[in-house]
């Protein structure tokens, strides 16, 4: 199958937050796919498994409610190292490219034991059709880097063990890591093929691409050329390199990708100044099309609902939608093609003559023709190119 969606906080698919209609939204915007995060009610999931007791329930809810809506659930993090968002409680080396306290080797095996089968319900959840694959570790270096807590295993060590005891149990898995100790490009995929090869399944990268258009950002100008050209670029190396390791593009995820919109400073301390929404629903246009050029199909949205300090969304938090990026995002999920787009250009009024039967008449001259019609030539205030 084709997974397609973006990140959505819990208190939202969980009618915790109060936005109406979440899983219409998503299946209006062709969603196959989910990725919850904790969102701003924190971990109001309670799929903890080292701290709820009715974990397994509460995940098999989750996925139930889901499935009604012929949506699949992806934990792209099984564990946040914070108290009010902790998920699963499997906390990897790294979170966000920040060292953090993993979970020990031991503990963590224990934990991927009860998701397995050793919990109230019997189930093994890595072969429920319902969660297509895992992710335990989300955005880190491999195999580590200078950063690296010394009370850690390496995020080859933790990654290599934990993954390994997920296939015991017939689970399917990916990573988003970044190979040379994270000073690579996400999309080389070249850095971690070895490693990769014996214990994924699915190839990640995350690739916002908004840095290739940071002047037209900042000028108010139309970010789509730059956005394409680069998109094209990165995209299609992750299908190139993925499938010289032997991943084909079904195998193969965009897990993360977006600009937001506003005024504040993007990750990478990338200074884009006030994003308009018609730039953002320009780079929306432009990254749907670079994918449907190389035919990368698996991708996920960074946010569709816009955070608290962070304005990622197709809709503010309570639900309602900025109308421009949400029709541009509806429509690169549906894969339908870029429209052509009219640029208004604003001028003075400039004289044009313009000649009848082999008569010279000023800009502006009114003439009635034989026929009746009229004419009256002169440049617009405003046209369309």
């Amino acid at each position: 199958m084709v997974f397609q969606g973006a990140n959505v906080p819990f208190d939202h698919l969980l009618s915790i937050s109060h936005v109406v209609n979440v899983w219409d939204t998503l299946k209006d915007l062709n969603f196959t796919a989910v990725r919850p995060n904790g969102g701003q009610s924190g971990n109001k999931a309670r799929i903890d498994v080292t701290r709820d007791v009715n974990w397994a329930q509460n995940l098999d809810a989750i996925l139930t409610l889901a499935d009604s809506h012929g949506i699949k659930v992806i934990l792209h993090q099984m564990g946040v190292p914070w108290s009010v968002e902790t998920l699963m409680g499997l906390d990897a080396p790294y979170f966000n490219f920040m060292p953090y306290r993993a979970t020990p080797i031991p503990e963590a095996l224990d934990i991927i034991d009860k998701i397995g089968g050793d919990n109230a319900l019997g189930h093994n959840f890595f072969v429920d059709d319902r969660i297509p694959y895992w992710q335990p570790i989300n955005e880190a270096p491999f195999p580590n880097d200078s950063r690296a807590l010394s009370s850690n295993p390496t995020v080859e060590e933790w990654g290599s063990a934990v993954y390994d005891r997920i296939h015991v149990y017939g689970g399917k898995t990916t990573a988003s890591i970044i190979g040379n100790n994270g000073s690579a490009r996400y999309t080389d995929f070249r850095l971690i093929m070895p490693w990769a090869q014996g214990h994924l399944d699915f190839l990640q990268a995350h690739e916002y691409l908004y840095y290739a258009a940071v002047t037209e950002f900042r000028n108010g100008l139309d970010p789509f050329t730059p956005i394409l050209n680069t998109g094209i670029h990165e995209f299609g190396q992750m299908i190139d390199e993925g499938g010289a390791g032997g991943f084909g593009p079904d195998k193969i995820i965009l897990g993360e990708w977006g600009v937001g919109h506003g005024p504040w400073l993007r990750p990478g301390n990338f200074n884009l100044g006030n994003v308009s929404m018609f730039q953002f629903s320009r780079y929306l246009e432009a990254a749907f099309q670079a994918m449907r050029d190389v035919g990368l199909v698996n991708q996920f949205h960074h946010e569709i609902y816009d955070q608290s300090v962070e304005q990622w969304g197709i809709m503010a938090h309570n639900g309602t939608k900025h109308p421009k990026p949400y029709a541009a995002f509806k429509a690169g999920m549906a894969g339908v093609p870029v429209p052509d787009v009219f640029v208004f250009l604003d001028s003075s009024p400039v004289p044009v003559n313009f000649t009848v039967n082999g008569v010279v008449y000023p800009s502006g001259t009114t003439l009635v023709l034989p026929s009746g019609e009229v004419i009256n030539v002169r440049v617009p205030e405003r046209i369309s190119v």
